[in-house]
């Protein structure tokens, strides 16, 4: 109903009358200090009993470290992995373009000696295979980083796993 009033609100009287009775029994109490009809004070409780630390939290702490590091090295060496794989594109497209104008320059006989355009094509060919050299040692790395990050890995689920079995015991 668009337009309509809203009821007024209306003032709730037990929790006037509450605080009333509370200033009431604030002068009721006897010579002990103890309102009759309250409750008796609580004690203190004694701590939660503690399970003593794991034997493996040391462990577990030092393995997750290592893991994260682990996994540091990785990302920067997949930074790495790109870059060399991104050259190894460039270098492929470069040597193509040196090749096809190597073919271009035989087919119009342009070429004046075959020492020189042998010279090119093998140095554009070591050039391409560097870069390929570089490409596959960067992925390399990046499998043995990940080999290792996954043994960290390893390592500390099994000291979690081993945690909770031990919880479970109790």
């Amino acid at each position: 109903m668009v337009g309509m009033r809203r009821p007024k609100k209306q003032k709730v009287e037990g929790v006037e009358e509450a605080a009333e009775d509370a200033a009431e029994v604030d002068g009721e109490a006897g010579a002990t200090g103890e309102v009759p009809g309250a409750p008796p004070p609580r004690q203190a409780s004694p701590p939660p009993a503690t399970s003593p630390p794991s034997p493996g939290a040391a462990q577990r702490e030092e393995a997750e470290e290592i893991y994260e590091d682990a996994a540091i090295k990785v990302r920067a060496i997949k930074r790495l992995a790109k870059e060399a794989g991104d050259a190894e594109k460039v270098a492929e497209r470069l040597h193509q373009r040196k090749m096809a104008r190597l073919e271009a320059g035989d087919r119009l006989g342009r070429r004046k000696s075959t020492f020189g355009a042998a010279k090119r094509t093998y140095e554009a060919i070591i050039e391409l295979m560097s870069a390929q050299l570089k490409s596959a040692r960067a992925q390399f790395m990046l499998a043995d980083a990940q080999y290792a990050c996954s043994a960290c890995n390893v390592r500390v689920m099994e000291l979690e796993i081993a945690r909770l079995r031990r919880a479970l015991r109790r």
